[in-house]
Parts: structure tokens; sequence; C-alpha cells
């Protein structure tokens, strides 16, 4: 490898501000539209809930790059039109203004079914390889939709996205600033001139798929020689282009602490500001088979991510997604998340599949409502739990307008 890249990680007084800054606008808000006791009872409950729904405190460092500073991949960076809309949208949740379904948060798309690839957990595996089901037009109307639905943070998968950059490019540009969007990617043709050209695009970060610090044992993984050095090629570019860098690691039972350790210091050294850690779960081409962590393994990464989470130092914070589905609950099935693939088809998630029906043609509202009368297929749903919680406490604390509204918000679930 070449010389490091600098850190977009800050810890101290840099993440102080940053995190002040946050709440106060946060808090500014808040106060738009609510009278200003429940405007601090929802502000109050807004910051307690981020850290509820990563199932372990936040780290004391922040993530700053191209003037924003983030605390979490899915959570936009602030100052920005989308993190003014991610509040927004979680106050409405908390102390709503109107009636229907809450807002959604984020969303997978998927934008092609090329791939030159053979991963050995693909999930896509029986779309890929044959023409495109979704025209760049579909893409778009899909896109903006989501967006009017509340969608701030889009991640755009596949297939390979970067073997269809246009429509990246095309997404992107359509939904502007209110929407952050994202590609999750192997790394394949992402060199310099793309990166530029997605950052030009407007697109926000990359998750560049890095499933071991070994390159023989990566490459194995993909399916594919040389894919080591063109995923942490690829990671430098964007970091390069003003891109928010995150590195996604597979784990599997052969993972050990000392790996992670090792994997992160790499993951810093190419200038990414988040590892996120993804569990194996029995999809895809691994369907029917057993490749769930055991429960020593589980306890591993968790006190890998409270360790690396709680120094101030500039190594990438670290997320665990099924953490939260774990401890909190799952805030997939149309809650705040869902999964569209390729042919325009809605899914739980990536991981969790199973075609609810369409979102073409004006049909993803009802789609929705669907995916979320289904709910998840492997956790339980994550709102109401948390909701439940609230309930008992605001019970404990005698406060009966307080038990009223949140026995409100369990209602419309």
């Amino acid at each position: 490898m070449t010389s490091p890249s600098p850190s977009p990680v800050v810890s101290g007084v840099p993440a102080w501000r940053a995190r002040t800054g946050a709440c106060v606008r946060a808090v500014q808000l808040t106060l738009r539209r609510r009278r200003p006791g429940t405007a601090i009872s929802a502000a109050r409950e807004l910051l307690a809930g981020v850290a509820l729904r990563r199932g372990f405190p936040l780290p004391p460092r922040r993530v700053r790059v191209a003037g924003r500073t983030y605390i979490d991949v899915t959570i936009p960076g602030w100052p920005s039109p989308s993190f003014d809309r991610f509040v927004e949208g979680e106050l409405e949740r908390i102390a709503p203004t109107r009636s229907g379904p809450p807002p959604l948060h984020l969303a997978f798309l998927g934008v092609t079914r090329l791939c030159t690839l053979c991963c050995v957990h693909c999930s896509e595996g029986d779309l890929l390889r044959r023409g495109e089901a979704l025209s760049i037009e579909d893409l778009v109307a899909i896109s903006r939709e989501l967006s009017s639905l509340g969608v701030v943070h889009l991640e755009l998968t596949g297939g390979e996205p970067l073997l269809r950059i246009e429509a990246v490019e095309a997404v992107s540009r359509a939904l502007g600033p209110p929407v952050d969007v994202w590609v999750l990617t192997s790394g394949l043709n992402l060199d310099a001139r793309a990166a530029v050209r997605l950052r030009s695009a407007g697109v926000v970060g990359v998750a560049v798929s890095l499933d071991h610090w070994d390159a023989a044992r990566h490459d194995a993984f993909r399916g594919r020689t040389g894919l080591f050095e063109t995923a942490l090629a690829a990671a430098k570019e964007a970091a390069s282009a003003d891109l928010v860098v995150a590195l996604s690691l597979t784990t599997t039972r052969e993972t050990r602490a000392d790996d992670l350790y090792r994997y992160l210091r790499l993951a810093r050294e190419v200038g990414a500001g988040f590892v996120r850690v993804l569990e194996p779960r029995s999809a895809g081409r691994w369907v029917g088979q057993d490749v769930a962590l055991r429960p020593d393994q589980v306890t591993m990464l968790l006190d890998f991510a409270r360790a690396v989470n709680a120094e101030h130092s500039d190594l990438p914070i670290v997320e665990l997604p099924a953490l939260t589905q774990r401890t909190v609950g799952c805030f997939g099935a149309g809650d705040r998340y869902f999964f569209v693939d390729a042919e325009g088809f809605a899914h739980a998630c990536p991981f969790c599949r199973g075609r609810v029906g369409t979102v073409l043609g004006g049909e993803l509202t009802s789609t929705l409502s669907r995916l979320r009368e289904r709910g998840c297929h492997a956790f339980p749903g994550a709102a109401a739990a948390v909701l439940r919680e609230a309930i008992r406490a605001r019970e404990v604390e005698g406060d009966e307008e307080e038990t009223g509204r949140a026995r409100h918000r369990f209602l419309r679930l």
C-alpha cells in the first residue's frame, strides 16, 4: 500500500462542537411547530433515541467530511437539509403533528442486475447477469417517491451499482441535498474519475465491501483475484474525493478478535470513517446453511465495538446493525426502512427476502402497508418495543399527559 490517507475521524473539542451544534439545531427544529413543553420533552426523547437505536452508547468522536459531521452512516451529516429532514421525521414519530403512518428514514434500492463477481454469500444471485428490469427513469421515479415518504438516506446497491454509474448519478442528481445518497460497492470501477463523478452528482458516501484484512481470504470470499487491492484503492480514491467512506465487513465463524483489530487498522490507513460489521445470514447463496454466529462470537463483536467506540482516537467508528435488531428490535419491513430490489419488488430488508409487492405503477404506498403488516422475519418490530418501554417509563414517573401521548403513538403503528 501507499502512504496512509488522513483520517476523517475527530474527537475532543471538534467532536464536542459538532455534537453541541447538532443538538442546538435539533432543539430549534423541535420548537418550530410544537408548544414549548411538548418540544422540550420531544427533544429529550429524540436525543436519547439515537443512542437507544444503536444498542450501546454513542462514541465520543465524529466523522468530519466536506464540512459536515457524522455520528452514524445512516444519520445524515450536520449541517445539511437532509439532517434537518431526519430530525423532523424523528420528531414526527415522537410528537406527531399529522395523521397517518410515521415517515420512513432510509431505503435500499437495487439499481442494476449487473455483476462480475461470485461472492459466496450473495443475496442477489438469482437476479444477476440478466437484462435490466428498471430503466433509469423508473429508478428516478422510485427514488423521488421514497423521498416524499420521508427517506433521507438512500443506499444504492445491485449487483454492482458502479457498473451502471449513470443510474447512480441520475438518482443522486434528482434527489439533491434533501437526501443523502450512498453507494454500496465492491470497489469495482471506483477509480479517481468515478469518485469525482459520484461527488459531482451529489453522492455523499460509499460503503466498500472488504471482508478480511488478508488479501487471499477476501478474494476467495468474493470470487475474484486481485479484488482486495481494488477495494483498498477504491476506498482511498473515494476519501480523496471528499466522499464519506465506510468499510463493510461480513463476519463468519472464523472471524477472531485479532482479525477485527487488524481490519480496523487497515480501515484507518485507507481513510475510512466507519466500519460496518455485518453478521452472516442464511440468505441468498447461504440459504439453508447454518452460518449464524455463536453466542460467544456475538459477544466478541459487541466487546470489540464497545472498546473501540469508547476511545478518543482517529480510528473509524464501528457499527453493528444486527445488535440493534437483537436488543431493540428490527426497524425494517417498512418501519424505518425497507429494500427495493433491481426488479422493483419490496422486501423487509436486503437479508430478509420475500417479495411483498411492486413499488411501480403507484403501488408503493399499498405495498408498504402490506410489508408493515407482515413485519420482519427474524426479529420483532422495534418501534412497538420502544414505545412500550416509553409507556412504562411515563407510568412510573406518574406523567399522565406523556403516558397518553406514548399510547397514542403506539396505536398509530
